[in-house]
């Protein structure tokens, strides 16, 4: 599986973090969206908060 880096301003993090979550709540479950996707996207929401937190470590 390939990667990309990208920088992301604090607030794009805190973006991305909501609009994560509010698509798993809103998520219309398989076979509407592949099953893999709600999977993805638990994973995704794992790490942005992993990054959210390090910014609070940062901070202070």
């Amino acid at each position: 599986m390939e990667s990309i880096e990208i920088e992301l301003q604090p607030q794009a993090i805190r973006l991305l973090y909501t609009a994560v979550c509010d698509a798993i709540q809103h998520w219309p479950g398989s076979p509407a969206r592949p099953a893999q996707e709600q999977i993805d996207l638990h994973a995704m929401k794992s790490v942005l908060f992993a990054m959210m937190l390090e910014l609070q470590f940062e901070e202070q």
